[in-house]
């Protein structure tokens, strides 16, 4: 399942889940604003904001509202005189967005957009965690009927990071689209190659002229075409690659780590 398919069942109600997203940062930190994970209740995981102390106080703050729903910020310090046990001197602090996944109609939104290699705003209330919108560059909302704070939004396409609205109580997170890989033959290297791009969230198309090779079990999210090897002319019409993630956008794999 991709992490816009788990987001999805999430909104439903049908596997209650949180997102974690890194919102600030200051000093020395494992992962950039716009970082985002998100957290089952159970404990489980898709994507990761930075591991050690940062990725213990995401989950545990993530099933707590998976759990209860609503919206909290936490903060993450990571100084000290020296490391001890799984607590790193990185010589910073992050601090997280957590919220519920709620509002299924808006993260279809955020997902549609993305699986048009188009971008997109999150806006999430920060008094319950509910998803109320998802808008693109364009500022077409959806839900439509939706009034975003145009400063907000600029500032979070224009910095990719996180931004918050005072006037409506909101935050803006942006989303952009996967990278695509076409891969090109469908043999033991570009099966093997299709499924790390996969793991990595990005959208892969694999193309080969042999039929046997047109099956989807041989990768875990990948599309894969079966036809004439496409020249390089052709290639983008012939095999347009499908979009199968939410990260930075997407969830597996978000935000560079920060040096």
């Amino acid at each position: 399942m991709s992490s816009n398919d788990a987001i999805l069942v999430a909104a439903d109600g049908r596997d209650p889940a949180a997102l974690a997203v890194v919102v600030a940062t200051a000093g020395s930190v494992p992962r950039r604003p716009g970082s985002m994970m998100l957290v089952y209740a159970d404990g489980r995981s898709i994507g990761t904001v930075g591991g050690g102390p940062v990725e213990a106080a995401a989950v545990a703050a993530c099933a707590e509202r998976a759990s209860s729903g609503g919206f909290a910020r936490i903060t993450v310090e990571l100084r000290g005189e020296k490391a001890v046990g799984d607590r790193p001197i990185c010589g910073g602090t992050a601090t997280l967005a957590v919220f519920a996944v709620s509002g299924r109609e808006a993260y279809a939104g955020a997902a549609a957009r993305l699986g048009r290699g188009e971008r997109a705003a999150l806006v999430v209330s920060e008094d319950d965690g509910r998803c109320v919108a998802a808008i693109g560059p364009d500022g077409a909302p959806s839900p439509r009927g939706y009034v975003p704070d145009a400063d907000a939004l600029v500032r979070a396409f224009g910095s990719g990071e996180p931004a918050a609205s005072e006037r409506t109580g909101t935050l803006y997170v942006p989303l952009d689209p996967p990278d695509r890989l076409l891969v090109l033959g469908g043999g033991h290297v570009g099966r093997a190659l299709a499924r790390l791009a996969a793991d990595l969230d990005f959208a892969v198309c694999v193309a080969d002229e042999r039929p046997e090779y047109a099956d989807h079990t041989l990768t875990s999210s990948p599309s894969i075409r079966s036809g004439p090897r496409p020249t390089p002319s052709s290639s983008a019409r012939a095999t347009r690659p499908t979009s199968s993630a939410c990260g930075r956008s997407s969830l597996a794999s978000t935000a560079t780590p920060a040096s």
